[in-house]
């Protein structure tokens, strides 16, 4: 019979109890460590695509309020398309906001958010859950007859236009999000 010691080579623990379990668990442990790693990179990926995708329907919505902007102009009304341009502005800097921000940047933002003003972020979740439910649920319904005294005025095509394109771009993007949301839950769930 042979000592403990004298294993033969190439089965080094072999002989201990627990050396093989050991070895199998920290095999188990790095490829665990890979699968989640990989399952990170692809949501990664995934938002990361989302989000070039939800900048460009913003983008679209600030070339809708530039088209609106000139358009009330044309008729006239220079004020109110003063401030449209200015909300074009406005939208266009927020797509590039979207586009130079990672992910984690906007969940920090929206959690610091949360604990310093939470009246304000419940507000405002209330407020864009609203918003997105009329804007969901008109583009759902299709086009409605407009109103025979808007239908003429340069100022209602306008409206109408900016409307649908804020209807389009961000159901869209509230489609994909979902979609999206729905992969990168079945990978974090398979990690």
């Amino acid at each position: 019979m042979a000592d403990r010691g004298d294993s033969m080579p190439g089965s080094e623990g072999a002989d201990f109890p627990g050396g093989a379990a050991d070895r199998a668990e920290a095999r188990t442990a790095n490829f665990l460590g890979e699968l989640a790693d990989a399952a990170w990179s692809t949501a990664e990926s995934l938002l990361r695509e989302q989000q070039h995708q939800m900048a460009e329907s913003v983008s679209g919505i600030a070339e809708a309020l530039r088209a609106a902007a000139s358009s009330l102009e044309l008729s006239r009304n220079t004020a109110i398309a003063r401030y449209v341009a200015q909300t074009a502005d406005q939208v266009e800097d927020v797509s590039r906001t979207v586009r130079r921000r990672y992910w984690s940047e906007f969940v920090a933002d929206t959690e610091d958010l949360a604990r310093r003003r939470p009246a304000l972020f419940i507000a405002g979740a209330v407020a864009a859950g609203v918003a997105l439910g009329r804007l969901l649920s008109a583009a759902a319904s299709g086009p409605q007859p407009a109103d025979r005294a808007t239908s003429d005025s340069s100022s209602g095509a306008a409206a109408r236009e900016v409307g649908a394109a804020a209807s389009q771009a961000i159901g869209s993007a509230a489609g994909d999000a979902a979609d999206e949301g729905a992969a990168v839950s079945r990978i974090m769930r398979a990690g």
